[in-house]
């Protein structure tokens, strides 16, 4: 059991350590966004972009993602994850009262970090918000329970805050949104083409129409020539062929 607890003391302290690391906190947040993106079915270059560069106030912006939704908008998502400073014995931070009130003055900074990059000035103004993304259930929880009035502060820097669970939610959303999309342009496509095929069949209708018309001309003016040689031509006719057999008969 000692051998045990001290491994366990080992691995917290490296944890520790390691997330202590600000580039270590944010290749593990972006690595979580990247999960979740596979899992929402959404593909990377047509539904969404990694780090799209963006010239904003002599600065480059780049968000970590971009995600388009169907209707010529975008979302834009920051993977952010706080420093903590205290672990419990299962490698998570503690959560007690102070701790949590670190949290969420650690989340409250990164709001503001995020919201004064001001993306949706500079994204096309095509940016309906802004998606503050934090890799962990328990990091969105102990921020709010340290201060309740968390959530409304990041609505009035139109900031919405995301966990894992939320966030996967928010992007099934918006990948039933482009499948509900492209069923309906099928469904216009299909209505076009069945249109133009019924004009085509209406202008096929037209030919066979005329043609039919001219094969009854044809027909009518068979039967009358036929009728005009029966009355007309063939009675005189055979009187001459008769009258020629006679004459034939009749000696010299």
């Amino acid at each position: 059991i000692e051998n045990q607890l001290e491994q366990l003391s080992k691995e917290t302290q490296q944890l520790s350590h390691a997330f202590s690391d600000g580039r270590q906190r944010g290749r593990w947040g972006e690595l979580q966004l990247e999960r979740l993106l596979e899992y929402s079915g959404l593909q990377k270059g047509i539904h969404y972009e990694c780090q799209a560069s963006v010239t904003g106030d002599n600065q480059s912006l780049r968000p970590d993602i971009i995600v388009h939704l169907s209707d010529q908008r975008s979302v834009a998502i920051d993977a952010k994850t706080p420093q903590w400073d205290n672990f419990g014995s299962e490698n998570l931070p503690t959560s007690d009262e102070v701790s949590r009130k670190e949290m969420a003055k650690h989340v409250k900074d990164l709001i503001d970090q995020l919201s004064a990059k001001d993306y949706q000035k500079h994204v096309d103004k095509s940016i309906d918000c802004l998606i503050l993304f934090l890799p962990g259930e328990w990091i969105l929880r102990d921020a709010i329970l340290g201060d309740p009035q968390l959530l409304d502060y990041s609505c009035t820097k139109n900031i919405m805050l995301a966990s894992p669970v939320t966030l996967l939610s928010l992007l099934k959303a918006i990948h039933y949104g482009w499948k509900q999309n492209e069923m309906i342009r099928e469904i216009q496509t299909i209505a076009k083409l069945g249109g133009e095929l019924y004009d085509r069949i209406c202008t096929w209708q037209q030919h066979l129409k005329t043609i039919g018309d001219g094969l009854s001309k044809a027909l009518h003016g068979y039967n009358d020539a036929i009728g005009s040689l029966e009355r007309m031509v063939l009675p005189p006719a055979k009187k001459l062929q008769i009258c020629s057999k006679k004459n034939k008969e009749m000696p010299l």
